[in-house]
C-alpha cells in the first residue's frame, strides 16, 4: 500500500519468507529506496520501475536473472524476468493489472490479462505469474486468463488477500498462476504490517526435477 509508511516492517515481513524472488506493488520512489535498503544485500539481482500512482512494481531475486525485460501494458509496467535455477530456467512475471473501477480501467485491465494469456503461451520456459490481477476466481476474465493461457491457479478462493484487516480479508485477488513443468507444494497467505493487502507466499518446484 504505497501511503503505508511502516516499510521496514513490510521489508521484515517479506524476509521473514525465506522467499527466493519477492514481488512487490505500489512501489513509489520512497518504498523503492526502502526496499533496496532493507534487501539488497540479500537480493542481489533486482528491476523496479516506480511510480507516484499506485502502479509501481519491483522484482528482487537471489536466484541469478538472464533475461529480463519490462512491459509496458495498456499503460501499466509488468516486469517478466528468467530465474535461473539448478533445475533450469523459469520465467517469473510480476503483474500488477488495473483496478476496474471505471468502464474504461474494466476495459484496460481485461486487455492487460488477455496480454498477459498470449505472454504465458509463447514462454518456452516454465512459468509463473505473481501479482495482483485485480480479479477473482470466478470473474470471467479470470477463466479466459487461465483457459487461453493454460495457466493453472495455485491459489484458491479460499486465499483471500484483499482488503485485510490483520488476519481478516474479503476477497482474493491476488494470484499465483503457474504454466509448464512447475507445481506448488505450498501456499499461504501472511500480515504486512500497514498493508491493505495481505502478502502471498508459494512454494514452487520444477516437476522435471522429480
Amino acid at each position: 500500500w504505497q501511503v503505508n509508511d511502516r516499510r521496514m516492517d513490510a521489508v521484515r515481513a517479506a524476509v521473514a519468507t525465506d522467499a527466493d524472488v519477492i514481488a512487490f506493488q505500489e512501489v513509489s520512489a520512497t518504498w523503492y529506496a526502502a526496499l533496496e535498503k532493507g534487501l539488497a544485500e540479500r537480493y542481489p539481482y533486482r528491476r523496479a520501475v516506480p511510480r507516484e500512482d499506485c502502479y509501481g512494481i519491483a522484482l528482487f531475486s537471489r536466484l541469478p536473472i538472464g533475461s529480463l525485460r519490462v512491459a509496458e501494458v495498456e499503460g501499466t509496467p509488468f516486469i517478466i524476468a528468467d530465474a535461473e535455477t539448478g533445475g533450469g530456467t523459469v520465467r517469473i512475471c510480476a503483474a500488477h493489472a488495473a483496478s476496474p473501477t471505471s468502464l474504461h480501467d474494466f476495459r484496460r485491465r481485461n486487455a492487460q490479462l488477455a496480454w498477459l494469456a498470449l505472454e504465458m503461451r509463447a514462454s518456452g520456459h516454465p512459468m509463473l505469474v505473481i501479482g495482483d490481477l485485480n480479479t477473482v476466481h470466478w470473474d470471467d476474465a479470470y477463466r479466459r486468463l487461465c483457459r487461453a493461457s493454460g495457466g493453472r491457479p495455485v491459489s484458491t478462493p479460499l486465499d483471500i488477500t484483499w482488503p485485510s484487516v490483520g488476519p481478516l480479508a474479503l476477497i482474493p485477488i491476488d494470484h499465483v498462476l503457474l504454466r509448464g513443468p512447475v507445481a506448488p507444494t505450498a501456499l499461504g497467505t501472511f500480515e504486512v504490517a500497514g498493508s491493505d493487502h495481505r502478502g502471498i507466499v508459494a512454494d514452487i518446484i520444477l516437476t522435471h526435477e522429480i
